[in-house]
């Protein structure tokens, strides 16, 4: 089983300007071997580890704590894509033999269609010619501009992640224009998407029963085919634990069938990724 979206990081180091004091659950160092503690016993032979600054020497240290780790599979770095050398940095971090794609952090960035200049164009085609993935954190507002970009760029393999992040409200239907644009992403191939992250955007307390149609949705849209499974970890820990969040997923993926399970929790990301495990 692989888990496609974990992080780690050093509460020290300066560029983990996100990470505040009222964060309590997680305003605390997390270093390689607390997740290796973490999943013992759960079956999780592969990882993905994901960028959580915007800084490319986060990135540089995470792909080099993922050389001396068999456990991680893959890094997904950050790149600054206004950089004049962008592409130079790219080509730098592409030496590392674990990079597997590339992720600003879009979610933060006050300008909704910043993806949309014309000058990241040269940057999704190297990605292309580099087999890398582009990991698109998002919100439900950005999703038309990646769908745009995924129609512009066929062959560039797109990754939603922790499925753009619908508000999720036990009192209230599922967001009509979250489900309208998860829809219309499902519908190209090169757009997949990641079930993770989704008990953080529970409003108040989770059980399955809240979770379970949004999860139920992302498969009978995008199929088992394009979804993957991560688990955010340490950021779910802001509203359950690992085992927790790991169960809740084992249960709704256990009413698919068997060939389905594995592609979620397993082949998909083989391919995704094309990871050689």
């Amino acid at each position: 089983m692989l888990d496609t979206h974990f992080h780690i990081w050093d509460i020290n180091e300066k560029y983990y300007t996100w990470l505040t004091p009222d964060l309590k659950e997680i305003y605390k160092t997390f270093f390689i071997d607390d997740y290796k503690k973490t999943i013992k016993g759960l079956g999780i032979d592969g990882a993905i580890l994901v960028q959580a600054a915007a800084d490319i020497n986060e990135s540089i240290k995470l792909l080099k704590i993922a050389d001396e780790n068999p456990l991680i599979k893959g890094v997904i770095a950050w790149l600054d894509f206004e950089s004049d050398g962008v592409l130079d940095d790219l080509n730098a971090l592409n030496k590392y033999k674990k990079l597997k794609g590339v992720r600003p952090m879009i979610q933060d960035i006050e300008n909704v269609n910043w993806i949309n200049d014309i000058r990241f164009h040269k940057i999704f085609e190297s990605l292309i010619v580099k087999n890398l993935v582009f990991e698109a954190l998002v919100k439900t507002q950005h999703l038309e501009n990646i769908i745009n970009i995924a129609k512009m760029f066929p062959e560039l393999q797109i990754v939603i992640n922790h499925a753009a992040k619908p508000i999720i409200n036990a009192e209230k239907n599922m967001p009509l224009k979250w489900q309208e644009l998860i829809k219309k992403a499902c519908l190209y191939q090169n757009i997949s998407c990641k079930m993770s992250g989704l008990v953080t955007k529970c409003c108040s307390d989770y059980n399955y029963e809240i979770l379970r149609p949004y999860m139920n949705y992302l498969v009978t849209t995008f199929s088992a085919k394009k979804n993957i499974w991560g688990s955010d970890w340490p950021v779910v820990n802001l509203k359950c634990t690992y085992q927790e969040w790991f169960n809740l997923s084992i249960r709704f993926i256990s009413t698919l069938s068997k060939s389905e399970q594995i592609d979620i929790l397993e082949n998909n990301a083989k391919l995704i990724y094309k990871l050689k495990v």
